[in-house]
């Protein structure tokens, strides 16, 4: 079958454009965010978080007092556009207002209300090609104010508790110097369980029994990261520029998880903007089916599933 596109009503998102092949399906909120809400093979199970429950939010008085009285920022779940470096209440944007879409060539373009206070509109392509699960994710942002901005677009995919996340190691021979560069937050535990740490690979178990959080940052040269979840694999396939300059520290690829979810997050170069200039970001997505995930921290399996699949 070829690609079909489709208004839908998905749980209590509100209205969805759902996009489906043979292969895939992907869900797009149109009432609020956007967020791709949805990404499975088709019928299967979604490998993004969806947060029925609105349980992740913000609205303590710092968000009302930038963003009006009321304001309230939800998670959502799914996959969603923000900028770098993070900061609260900038990047926390209530977008919880409609959504303007347009079927293309290129794929679907997803507009939401341009952020006036913050000074940036940003946009949404997602392609889903007509044979397979491959997804090409374009995340878009241009600087609206008066004056230059700087900033990286950050790319924050949101998946589903229960799965174990791959994530490799730099490999490329510097010699006597060093050839990774990682960032940790303050309230990341080098000893959490959750993480085992290999010399080409790092695996990272979503916990729902988690009672802290665990962030990690790095320079990912080989390109991507996969999630192993219900007997298949999300892989995220994401840019590194020899010489830019990424936000934190020198991050194009961040992970977070916590008891509800576990995020993959890829970052553009942090860079000055100008006014009305455009910043894209691009990463392309596929799920494999039929794949048995390693056991964490068995990095000959996983070297195994990566030889086979990923490079």
């Amino acid at each position: 079958m070829a690609i079909s596109y489709s208004e839908v009503r998905y749980k209590n998102f509100g209205r969805c454009l759902k996009i489906e092949n043979a292969f895939a399906e992907v869900y797009v909120t149109l009432d609020i965010g956007p967020r791709v809400i949805r990404y499975a093979l088709r019928g299967g199970a979604n490998f993004f978080f969806e947060d029925r429950a609105r349980a992740v939010f913000h609205d303590e008085k710092a968000m009302s007092d930038y963003y009006g009285r009321g304001a309230a920022w939800y998670i959502y779940g799914g996959h969603r556009i923000w900028i770098s470096p993070e900061s609260l209440p900038r990047c926390y944007y209530p977008d919880n207002t409609r959504v303007r879409y347009e079927i293309t060539d290129a794929g679907v373009t997803f507009t939401p209300a341009p952020q006036r206070k913050n000074g940036v509109a940003m946009e949404l392509t997602v392609a889903l090609e007509e044979y397979g699960t491959q997804v090409t994710v374009t995340n878009s942002v241009t600087n609206i104010a008066e004056e230059p901005q700087e900033f990286a677009v950050w790319a924050l995919s949101v998946l589903t508790p229960g799965g174990l996340e791959i994530i490799p190691q730099n490999r490329h021979n510097t010699g006597l110097l060093g050839n990774r560069v990682m960032a940790l937050w303050p309230y990341t535990d080098m000893s959490d369980k959750r993480v085992s740490w290999g010399k080409e690979y790092i695996t990272l178990r979503q916990d729902k029994r988690a009672q802290t959080a665990f962030k990690l940052g790095m320079d990912n040269r080989r390109g991507w990261a996969a999630y192993a979840y219900r007997g298949a694999l999300f892989i995220k396939r994401l840019p590194f520029v020899e010489d830019a300059v990424y936000p934190d520290g020198g991050m194009n690829f961040e992970t977070y998880t916590c008891a509800n979810f576990l995020e993959m997050e890829s970052l553009s170069p942090l860079r000055t903007v100008e006014p009305g200039k455009r910043v894209d970001h691009v990463e392309t997505w596929c799920i494999l089916d039929d794949v048995k995930a390693p056991r964490p921290g068995d990095f000959a399996a996983v070297t195994a599933l990566v030889n086979r699949l990923i490079e």
